[in-house]
């Protein structure tokens, strides 16, 4: 039943303009996505998207500018994607999901602002630093950075007081969770099981998740 009812939604969205794919508010089809990028034109209709890069890539399409969905707010990207063509991709600052495993750059770029961000999945990533400093996601409620191997440093979620849930297990490079991490009083589950470098971990009494036992270093100014 759920296939069907997806099936039905995906028809419904496709009959509002069969001609213009930028017209949709929904975009699952690759040849359509395509169509989209190439034009590279203002498609504020366009609130969510998903695709498979292996089955693009072959295609004349060197960069993507994903501002242009003005209005995007789900960007689910289920293949990996090649590092020349996500250096030039930009993201709307409207997004608020974001799935994309094994995403190949160090960071988000770095004209994106994550702010609306509820949930990012990012499993696998090569990310080092997630994003700026002085960024605030004030929004978010989801990280999951699992297996994320390079992972050093974590994103400031000292004013993340929505943050539900977040996975680190298997992030080797990550060395210490933030002291700022006791006052998010939402935070139920921390996985930080496998993060063979983490020396500090601050006690979080809300959480429930696997905890990874470690030496608990004093706060230093």
């Amino acid at each position: 039943m759920h296939d069907l009812l997806e099936e039905l939604g995906r028809t419904i969205v496709w009959e509002q303009c069969i001609e213009d794919p930028g017209k949709w508010n929904r975009l699952f089809n690759d040849e359509d996505i395509y169509r989209v990028l190439k034009i590279n034109k203002e498609t504020p209709n366009v609130q969510a998207i998903m695709f498979a890069w292996s089955r693009i890539k072959k295609r004349p399409l060197k960069s993507a500018d994903l501002k242009v969905m003005s209005n995007l707010k789900m960007l689910i990207v289920d293949s990996f994607v090649a590092d020349s063509f996500v250096a030039s991709l930009d993201l709307p600052d409207s997004l608020r999901y974001l799935y994309w495993p094994r995403y190949p750059l160090e960071s988000l770029p770095s004209n994106f602002s994550p702010e609306n961000l509820v949930e990012f999945h990012m499993q696998y990533s090569q990310v080092k630093k997630l994003c700026k400093k002085d960024q605030i996601l004030v929004n978010l409620e989801v990280i999951d950075l699992k297996q994320s191997w390079y992972l050093s440093e974590l994103p400031n979620l000292s004013e993340s007081l929505k943050i539900v849930s977040i996975d680190l297990f298997g992030c080797r490079s990550l060395v210490e969770i933030p002291w700022s991490f006791q006052h998010l009083d939402k935070l139920t589950h921390l996985d930080v099981g496998d993060c063979t470098s983490l020396e500090y971990l601050p006690e979080m009494p809300s959480v429930t998740g696997h905890m990874l036992k470690t030496k608990k270093m004093p706060k230093t100014s």
